[in-house]
């Protein structure tokens, strides 16, 4: 039995044997490696990392995206299997992940040292087709960070707010150190980089329900960049939100305090309008001593005009300004600022001599300036535009006339966490410009949310001071809009405020990042659709004073 057992039992182990041996010759496709509490998985597509009982990263991705018509994947590790992966063989506990693909080379190393992770990347981008970006990202599940809050400094400004729910972007950009705490407690990240650097981003809208650590950079043939990153559990207890956020809190608020004590007087009131007309702004300039908490709070300081004209007067506000100056130069294009000031805005509507009278109040008393008198010149005018009595739905001059409008949407993305690009109103001015040039007359422009929007939750890096308070750099930019539109003939619908951030419950989360009013945000309400009712919010609607109340 035994001679013809042999050939039947050889036969059944090679037929098992067979299978197997492209398995035994290929590389490994899947390696574990663990030390000081961190344990990874090298796949051949990416890490998988976990730290103690957390899962910190559960997807490396590495993409090349064409976005110069939309959005359009490229190439992606995902889909390209072909990595190797190995022991690092010079002492240190961790693992190597090499890819040499047509598109890029990436080399990636992961090894614990002195109880934290250390991982490094280094990239060469070779023909990189029709891709414009390069994206490198880790992926960590929202669970991670549930309810909790992330700190940072970028370039020596101290960032940090909740994380809230929905997903809200890019919440900070290049950052050397970031602190996230979340329910299993404090993580430390801090990043190094050359020819690039590290975001941390909110991608928890679906189908990702993520946060990202992310480089993007131009997709470039033969750039390069290297990067790295040291995670370690934060020493120190942190009870709550609150506490973790409290130094970002104070720093930022100091740095941003509008703050100002001189004795109250009225030094100067002068014009600056250098030829005054008809239907032209009119401005003036108070040179002011007061002293405030906050400066557009009526209720701490109130400065307004009485304008006397040959036919009628009226009374109208002040309002705080600061001036700035975009300078470009060869190493930077910056926009620099100004003292502030207070100054007064009028509309002629006819010719002939003006008087203007300032009064001005703070805590410690009340002053009146001198007449000021400002000979408006006559000119052609329109008059502004107004519904027609007659049809109610369309427009007519107030000299008379129908005006048939013909324009576009102007607006320029505002970023909380980084600073207003100083070139941003070019953009909406060559707009408005080319329309005028083709025959158009009228834009709509959405100063709102996260469109042009002067005021937002407090963010150091984009000068937002919170709700009832005023980005003066935005307020710039809004003015130079104007002038432009003036100079073009184009006429202004002006969007000061949407539903999409501060009044509607919004279908995409990140939006909420924007809600002013939001209590998560440093605003009065607790629920979006206290809005309509919290007395708090009206007052800064209406009149933007924050902590009084008034009557919706």
């Amino acid at each position: 039995m035994r001679p013809r057992l042999a050939p039947r039992l050889v036969a059944r182990a090679v037929a098992w044997l067979i299978p197997m041996l492209p398995v035994l010759r290929a590389p490994a496709r899947e390696l574990l490696v663990e030390g000081d509490g961190w344990a990874w998985t090298e796949t051949s597509t990416g890490l998988r990392l976990r730290m103690g009982e957390r899962d910190l990263v559960t997807r490396e991705l590495i993409q090349l995206i064409d976005r110069s018509e939309g959005w359009r994947s490229v190439w992606a590790n995902s889909g390209e299997p072909g990595a190797a992966i190995s022991r690092l063989d010079d002492g240190r506990r961790g693992s190597r992940w090499e890819l040499a693909a047509d598109r890029l080379k990436l080399t990636r190393e992961v090894w614990v040292q002195g109880g934290a992770l250390h991982l490094t990347i280094s990239c060469e981008l070779r023909d990189v087709g029709a891709a414009t970006d390069f994206y490198y990202s880790l992926e960590l599940p929202s669970a991670l960070l549930e309810g909790g809050a992330w700190r940072a400094r970028v370039d020596d400004l101290p960032l940090g707010a909740l994380l809230g729910p929905g997903g809200g972007g890019v919440l900070t950009g290049r950052f050397e150190r970031l602190e996230l705490l979340g329910p299993g407690g404090l993580l430390a990240v801090d990043a190094t980089s050359e020819g690039s650097g590290w975001t941390f981003q909110d991608w928890r809208r679906p189908p990702h329900d993520t946060y990202r650590l992310r480089i993007e950079l131009p997709a470039e043939p033969g750039s390069s960049f290297s990067a790295g990153l040291a995670i370690t559990a934060a020493e120190g207890e942190v009870e709550d939100t609150d506490e973790f956020l409290a130094q970002i809190r104070a720093e930022t608020a100091e740095r941003l305090s509008p703050a100002h004590s001189e004795p109250l007087a009225i030094r100067a009131v002068t014009p600056t309008t250098a030829e005054p007309a008809v239907g032209r702004p009119c401005e003036l300039r108070c040179d002011l001593g007061a002293a405030w908490d906050d400066p557009f709070d009526p209720g701490d300081v109130s400065i307004t005009a009485q304008v006397q004209t040959p036919s009628r007067s009226y009374e109208l506000p002040a309002f705080y300004h600061v001036p700035f100056e975009r300078r470009p130069a060869a190493e930077a294009d910056e926009v620099t600022a100004g003292a502030p000031d207070r100054r007064v805005r009028f509309l002629p509507t006819e010719p002939g001599a003006h008087r203007v009278t300032v009064a001005a109040r703070d805590r410690t008393g009340d002053t009146r300036s001198g007449p000021v008198f400002v000979e408006v010149a006559p000119a052609e005018w329109k008059g502004l535009l107004r519904a027609s009595e007659h049809a109610p739905l369309a427009l007519v001059w107030g000299a008379g006339g129908q005006f048939y409008p013909l324009g576009v949407n102007v607006f320029e993305r505002t970023s909380l966490g980084v600073p207003l690009p100083a070139d941003r109103t070019d953009r909406a001015i060559a707009s408005i410009e080319s329309l005028a040039a083709d025959g158009g007359n009228f834009i709509r422009l959405r100063m709102d949310a996260w469109w042009f929007a002067i005021e937002g939750p407090v963010d150091l890096a984009s000068g937002y001071l919170g709700a009832g308070r005023f980005n003066q750099r935005a307020c710039w930019d809004i003015d130079r809009i104007f002038e432009a539109c003036e100079r073009n003939g184009v006429q202004v619908m002006l969007c000061i405020m949407n539903a999409n951030a501060n009044v509607n419950s919004p279908r995409e989360g990140w939006r909420r990042r924007y809600n002013v009013y939001a209590a998560d945000n440093g605003g009065p309400c607790e629920d979006m659709a206290d809005f309509w009712t919290d007395e708090t919010s009206w007052a800064m609607w209406r009149t933007s004073p924050p902590g009084r109340s008034a009557s919706p």
